[in-house]
């Protein structure tokens, strides 16, 4: 950015003439880095040396506006751009549509949208879904539904976003015949269903405890010639999990690696937590093992929790009281890197010391030579 201010002091000492290509480059630059000031101060030089702002100018303010969720500012520029004269495009609704969805002012964001339709501008793909979008999270999916069928009937752009955000709206509200039927809906249209449909619709399947449901949209995937990603793994095996399936949990996550999708650390976390929320800690203590031995790091805030609870058998999750130091022996007898965790509280040494040693490599990823209680219960 300085290389950019730079040249530009450079061009105006030189009294090299700068035309309104070279501004909108410049202003759109600052724009995307969210330097509005230093925009609007190219804004004033560009009319200072006679030249317009035209609709791709106004258009960048409106976008580093926008990124700040400065709705007031926004509106002020659009007003402006058209008391000049500058005749907004469809990029400029667009992104005055999306901002006010952002905002949940729905009923602002549907009057720009009928605004521009009756000056006969035609929406955009991206119109269509950030309008439909913020109405499935302000109004619901039954509401986004009606306003989806009346974009159809109407011609207006819809694609595989704007089905999936039907289906993500149905899902979360555990609708899942509603979803069900926008998803045979999709088959006959031209935007077939992807991977990322039949995921969001296993997930969903797998959150209202339908297990058989996801595993079937699992199974689909592969006879329509498409293959499982890492994220339609992860969403079965927490799915499995949930049910207290954790041998078929750790099979789907094993024909993750063999299917050639490497698991990540969302799906090591996500079967790990499934361990240990039914006290498998045999099976965890393995799993978070091979997670650090692959570079990947536990969630503390969600599994440290849980791992404590049941290293120590406190009967659910509890707030870990950990402290942390260097080992007293010598460091010519210890690993690179040793370190020694103790845990506060009234239990016995033996499950102290699993749970030292799990934490000290979950704090440093290295090796641990075990942990203690302050309070011995042995």
């Amino acid at each position: 950015m300085d290389e950019a201010s730079s040249l530009l002091d450079e061009m105006l000492n030189r009294d090299i003439a700068l035309d309104i290509v070279t501004f909108n480059v410049l202003v759109g630059v600052h724009s995307k880095k969210g330097m509005v000031s230093e925009a609007h101060s190219l804004v004033e030089l560009m009319i200072e040396r006679g030249i317009d702002p035209n609709v791709v100018t106004y258009n960048s303010l409106l976008n580093a506006y926008s990124l700040r969720n400065q709705i007031s500012e926004a509106t002020n520029v659009f007003d402006i751009m058209v008391t000049k004269g500058c005749i907004p495009d469809v990029y400029t609704y667009t992104i005055l549509i999306k901002l006010y969805c952002k905002s949940k002012r729905i009923v602002e964001a549907k009057q720009f949208f009928d605004e521009m339709r009756y000056k006969g501008i035609l929406p955009n793909v991206v119109t269509c879904s950030s309008l439909l979008q913020g109405i499935c999270q302000v109004e619901g999916p039954r509401a986004a539904r009606a306003f989806f069928k009346k974009l159809d009937a109407s011609n207006c752009p819809l694609n595989i976003v704007s089905y999936s955000i039907l289906l993500d709206g149905f899902c979360r509200h555990g609708l899942l015949d509603a979803a069900m039927n926008v998803f045979y809906e999709m088959k006959k249209s031209t935007s077939k269903p992807g991977c990322c449909t039949y995921n969001i619709l296993s997930n969903g399947m797998c959150k209202a405890g339908k297990l058989k449901g996801a595993m079937e949209l699992f199974s689909e995937l592969s006879i329509e010639g498409m293959q499982p990603n890492v994220r339609s793994y992860t969403i079965l095996v927490k799915g499995l999990c949930k049910g207290g399936l954790l041998d078929e949990a750790h099979q789907v996550f094993r024909m993750m690696e063999k299917e050639g999708q490497l698991p990540d650390n969302c799906s090591y976390n996500v079967i790990i937590r499934g361990f240990l929320r039914h006290k498998n800690l045999s099976r965890a203590t393995e799993l978070i093992h091979e997670m650090f031995d692959k570079g990947l790091f536990l969630l503390w805030t969600i599994n440290v929790p849980i791992l404590m609870a049941t290293c120590l058998d406190t009967g659910g999750p509890v707030k870990p009281s950990l402290y942390v130091s260097k080992s007293s022996k010598p460091r010519e007898q210890l690993p690179s890197g040793t370190i020694s965790v103790g845990v506060k509280g009234n239990f016995s040494k033996s499950k102290a010391k699993l749970f030292g040693c799990l934490v000290a490599k979950i704090i440093r990823g290295k090796r641990a030579i075990g942990g203690r209680c302050s309070k011995s219960a042995d």
